[in-house]
């Protein structure tokens, strides 16, 4: 498959898994594209997966941040056919963002804890110096009179997982 084709399969994919809660894919119609990429050609199928936008964010990022109720699914769909699971479970967008950071910030506990199943490194940094726990932790409560106290995004367990800075 040319360059060309793996980036049209990539768009398809990405529009498939990434489309935000207003005009998101089921499930099932998500796999349906998962599984029809590259036409059952596992190698042109991982160049698809692992094909970045202009911002390199791949539709792992998307499935990451896009999709909470579904998103380890999707994700164990994708991984299956890549040859190199764990460079796409840790692959960053132009600032820095890994699909894990992408979970962290959107509070999907699930799928955080997949992603660090399937390798996702927590030490990873954006530019701006955000982490994977950073981003879990929130942003600051805003009943809080000190103004110290942060809002978690994920449950308690989930922060456990991603250890410590």
């Amino acid at each position: 498959m040319d360059q060309a084709r793996i980036a049209a399969e990539a768009r398809r994919l990405n529009v498939a898994v990434g489309r935000g809660s207003k005009w998101r894919t089921s499930t099932s119609e998500a796999l349906a594209v998962i599984n029809s990429i590259g036409s059952g050609d596992d190698v042109n199928a991982a160049a698809a997966i692992a094909h970045g936008n202009v911002n390199m964010k791949t539709s792992i990022h998307f499935a990451a941040q896009m999709r909470p109720d579904d998103g380890e699914e999707l994700l164990a769909a994708m991984l299956s056919r890549s040859s190199a699971p764990l460079q796409l479970v840790n692959a960053a967008t132009l600032r820095g963002h890994t699909p894990l950071l992408y979970a962290c910030g959107r509070g999907h506990d699930k799928t955080v804890l997949a992603l660090l199943r399937y390798g996702a490194n927590p030490r990873v940094r954006t530019v701006m110096g955000d982490t994977a726990l950073s981003m879990a932790k929130g942003s600051l409560d805003p009943d809080d009179p000190t103004g110290q106290k942060r809002r978690p995004r994920l449950e308690p367990a989930t922060l456990a997982a991603l250890g410590t800075e």
